[in-house]
């Protein structure tokens, strides 16, 4: 193969995998992920059947590309927009707002693409936790400059606690997005602000 064969070939591959990513984008949002069939994605995107299978086996796979490319840019937002001067809750809130915002935009279809991530297998799994570990870095940048400010005590299990805020963000995203299709990315932020106030604050009397 001549080195102007393969710049072509993948050139090919990725207008082939964002056709397919835009035609079931498309179709999930019109007809419904129920309704939309793997058929009607390949034919939308102009491709055959087995060159869809190619980039997606299943719907599932379909709606992780719709997903995917969109979480990586949100959580590249989340990297690069680090406020000068903050707060910890209000920084972190601040830098995550763009990821709310994505799954605003079409919550039926984020709460299922969130629901299918305990079953991913071997090959997803490994994207998803480079995903995760992304959003992880966002928050321990947070946590460390809290922690270096004064605001959080110098003493404070840095990996520890960003683990928790971690886990705590992922369950009100979760409860967030099951509210039904009416969210709003302000409703959303605004519990996180009272969460992690509470999780900073602490449940002790004194």
């Amino acid at each position: 193969m001549s080195h102007a064969t393969q710049p072509r070939r993948e050139a090919k591959k990725r207008d082939k995998r964002e056709r397919i990513r835009a035609a079931a984008a498309e179709l999930f949002r019109a007809r419904g992920y129920e309704a939309t069939t793997t058929r009607e994605i390949a034919e939308r995107a102009g491709v055959a059947t087995g060159t869809l299978f190619l980039y997606a086996r299943h719907k599932d796979e379909a709606l992780a590309l719709v997903f995917g490319d969109d979480v990586d840019e949100a959580l590249a937002s989340c990297t690069r927009s680090r406020p000068a001067r903050s707060r910890f809750v209000s920084g972190l809130c601040r830098r995550l707002s763009g990821l709310y915002a994505l799954y605003a935009r079409d919550p039926e279809l984020a709460l299922r693409f969130l629901r299918r991530l305990p079953s991913l297998d071997d090959a997803e799994k490994v994207t998803h936790d480079a995903r995760n570990e992304r959003f992880i870095a966002v928050i321990r940048d947070e946590v460390a400059r809290a922690v270096a400010s004064g605001e959080l005590r110098s003493d404070l299990d840095v990996d520890l606690a960003t683990r928790t805020t971690f886990a705590v963000v992922r369950v009100l995203i979760f409860g967030w997005l099951a509210t039904g299709p009416r969210i709003t990315v302000e409703a959303g932020t605004r519990e996180l602000s009272r969460t992690l106030r509470l999780l900073v604050a602490g449940m002790g009397a004194g």
